[in-house]
């Protein structure tokens, strides 16, 4: 009898481990009973508060007067205004700018200027507005020729989110990549005094409401050693492009295989050293220029919906 005794014990000591660590196994499972699921999600986000005159930084980041300076990898959402300064990147990793009702105004260079990184994607929130602004003339070291542009960045960009990004470049460019430039979505407002985006290996977009206003070429993409690159690419989207110049400029091929492009030009609608492929969207143009398009070949698929000054072309 007394050895059934010590059995049944140990049994129920057994049982009550077991019922304890299950229920701490369904405590600490995602989304099952986390009273903090809004801190675990924002987890590992920096935060660089713009003061005016001021920068307040997270670890990872440097304030240098009126700059922010992030040197390590990851995410860093900024929000705020910034009267006269620069959120300034140079990391060797991936850096994430989550661009949260930001105003960022710099009279002497770029407002934000990716130096270096492995890739930097810009995070538009739902129902933020964000506002970058340059001056009218860069303070550049002796020899140098960039930045140029309001939002220039010599690695891999891509832009996403459902908020807005409004870009005034009075300097040069307003988006402008010295490698690739990717739009996934985002409602984005430029206005340029020269180009409006510029990826220089290559300019894909595949969604978004974007409105370019150019003193010179509305979107391009313009790597001439690279026969592979130098392409722009919009499958996506809807753009409303007025430029004094080309609308859409690219060196090797220009495609078009979705969207809705709305183009208002003095030159030439769409301009490439290479072929234009036209295969689907809806492309309407309005141009001063006789001949819509310069290149080696148009071609035009019969899933396209194109006309030029209210005449439907077809290929």
């Amino acid at each position: 009898m007394k050895i059934k005794m010590n059995e049944r014990m140990q049994l129920m000591k057994k049982y009550f481990i077991l019922f304890f660590v299950c229920a701490l196994i369904i405590t600490a499972a995602p989304g099952c009973g986390s009273p903090d699921k809004s801190v675990n999600e924002n987890e590992g986000t920096a935060v660089i508060k713009l003061e005016g005159t001021s920068v307040s930084v997270p670890s990872g980041v440097t304030a240098d007067g009126s700059s922010a300076v992030i040197t390590g990898a990851g995410t860093y959402e900024i929000t705020g205004s910034l009267d006269n300064g620069q959120i300034i990147v140079n990391s060797t990793g991936n850096v994430t700018l989550v661009l949260n009702n930001a105003d960022i105004k710099c009279d002497h260079s770029a407002p934000i200027y990716v130096i270096s990184a492995g890739h930097v994607y810009i995070q538009l929130p739902e129902g933020s507005t964000n506002t970058i602004s340059d001056g009218a003339s860069y303070s550049l070291e002796p020899g140098a020729n960039e930045p140029d542009a309001a939002l220039f960045t010599k690695a891999d960009m891509t832009v996403s989110g459902e908020g807005t990004l409004n870009v005034n470049a009075n300097y040069n460019d307003a988006v402008a990549g010295r490698d690739s430039v990717t739009i996934e979505s985002g409602n984005i407002n430029i206005t340029a005094v020269n180009h409006g985006i510029k990826g220089k290996d290559y300019l894909s977009i595949k969604g978004g409401n974007i409105t370019v206003n150019a003193g010179n070429d509305a979107v391009k993409s313009t790597n001439d050693k690279d026969a592979s690159l130098g392409y722009l690419e919009i499958s996506g989207g809807t753009l409303t492009l007025t430029a004094s110049d080309e609308a859409i400029s690219a060196i090797t091929r220009v495609s078009i295989s979705g969207g809705t492009v709305n183009i208002d030009t003095k030159n030439n609608a769409v301009k490439s050293d290479g072929n234009i492929e036209i295969t689907g969207g809806t492309v309407d143009i309005k141009t001063e220029d006789k001949d819509f398009v310069y290149t080696g070949e148009c071609i035009i698929g019969e899933n396209a919906d194109v006309t030029s000054n209210g005449e439907k072309i077809t290929g």
